[in-house]
């Protein structure tokens, strides 16, 4: 299924190679590799270079290059990393050129490791408040199937920086909260209470108020052309799904109460489990199956006939 209409950008964090041969001479780990980029033909700028020459943003279509604290950046120490920033991205052409460059990255010896993370912004502004509500629930009953697709240590709460969406204690004072909100800015905090929303959650609805995005931190870091285009196509996905479709991605079709689709997610049996994870799957056509069942053989030795055989509520509409 081809990608919709809807913007998108990518956040890819990397450590440089050893080899220093592998990047080209710069100052500080940002300039190294935003010359690199350049060198692939890939028009790009490190945040400080930008910060000197503003107006190269307004006229180009810049890859952004800059430092990543999580990641303990240092120009001086052993290990040397970055975070690379995206344009505005739209459609097949824009996702093909994210996958080559995410090749160079790995043919040129960049890594990842269990602290780095791919986060992706979705456009947001046509979703409206009852959207954004439907597409925070989404993202609640559909958490735990998104954590069989990443790497263990991102699931549930075990990362600070990709932290659970799923309420604590009672869902009822949960959904009441969420159904107080006026305002698409107050959601956040009716996920997260106290100061938990700003310690950046897997789905990060703040993102709005700054970008007109929703964001997501869920996947872990990966030089692998294919999970970052499957990555950005299911999570696309689930967004145009939230926004167009009434109903709740829950496990069985056609359920639009909030409570009746959260009891239905806590069944802990193996089939119901699967054949939400096979809804979710689904929603990005049949290539997008595919890897995500390739996903699951690597991660779990074998994939339920359940979750082969589930199909989506509908069809996202065509762009």
């Amino acid at each position: 299924m081809p990608l919709s209409n809807r913007r998108f950008g990518t956040e890819q964090e990397v450590f440089l190679p050893f080899c220093p041969s592998q990047v080209p001479r710069g100052p500080s780990p940002t300039h190294k590799v935003a010359a690199f980029l350049v060198s692939k033909g890939v028009p790009a700028i490190s945040t400080a270079e930008l910060r000197q020459n503003p107006e190269r943003k307004t006229r180009e279509r810049l890859w952004l290059t800059m430092e990543e604290p999580s990641l303990g950046n240092s120009s001086w120490g052993l290990e040397e990393a970055a975070e690379i920033t995206t344009p505005i991205m739209q459609g097949e052409r824009d996702l093909n050129q994210i996958q080559m460059v995410t090749r160079q990255l790995a043919a040129h010896e960049f890594m990842v490791d269990p602290r780095t993370g791919l986060h992706v912004h979705h456009e947001a502004a046509d979703l409206d408040l009852s959207g954004f509500k439907r597409l925070a629930f989404n993202h609640v009953i559909a958490e735990r199937a998104f954590d069989r697709l990443i790497a263990s240590d991102r699931r549930g709460d075990q990362n600070k920086y990709a932290l659970s969406t799923r309420p604590e204690g009672m869902v009822d004072y949960f959904l009441t909260r969420l159904d107080s909100v006026r305002r698409i800015e107050g959601i956040s905090n009716a996920l997260f209470l106290g100061g938990h929303s700003t310690e950046r959650p897997k789905l990060n609805l703040d993102a709005f108020t700054k970008h007109g995005t929703v964001e997501f931190r869920h996947h872990h870091g990966t030089l692998d052309d294919n999970y970052v285009g499957h990555w950005v196509r299911l999570t696309q996905a689930f967004v145009d799904f939230s926004t167009h479709e009434p109903s709740l991605l829950s496990v069985s079709d056609g359920i639009t109460d909030p409570h009746e689709a959260w009891r239905e997610s806590m069944d802990d049996s193996p089939e119901v489990q699967d054949r939400l994870l096979g809804k979710l799957i689904s929603l990005a056509g049949s290539k997008t199956k595919q890897h995500y069942m390739g996903v699951l053989q690597e991660r779990e030795a074998t994939v339920s006939p359940t979750v082969s055989n589930t199909q989506a509520q509908r069809l996202i509409p065509a762009p």
